[in-house]
């Protein structure tokens, strides 16, 4: 099982749109790494997050990956998390902070 945790800003995400990203998720976890996703979300509560004084935008999506995952793996699954991230809540990539970290 791929774990991935994503923090989010309350109410930045639609129910319909988490429900997109988490089977996105599932597909690169299945696609890199030939496993399931299991997602965990974090919603910040409005007005406690800040990013250059104003309310942040950005979204924080770390995925575990096995410990043996070769770094242009890793650099795929960050480009496939930020692409799925942008493409499903029209964010700008620059508010998406991706990681790969090892299990």
């Amino acid at each position: 099982m791929i774990r991935c945790s994503c923090l989010i800003q309350a109410g930045q995400v639609a129910e319909k749109q988490q429900t997109n990203l988490e089977a996105g998720l599932t597909k690169i976890a299945q696609t890199y790494f030939s496993d399931s996703a299991e997602v965990g979300w974090t919603h910040i509560a409005k007005g406690s997050g800040f990013t250059d004084s104003k309310p942040s935008q950005s979204s924080i999506i770390s995925m575990n990956v096995p410990a043996d995952t070769a770094q242009e793996t890793r650099v795929d699954v960050l480009h496939a998390i930020c692409d799925l991230w942008s493409a499903e809540t029209g964010c700008h990539v620059d508010d998406v902070v991706a990681t790969a970290m090892s299990a």
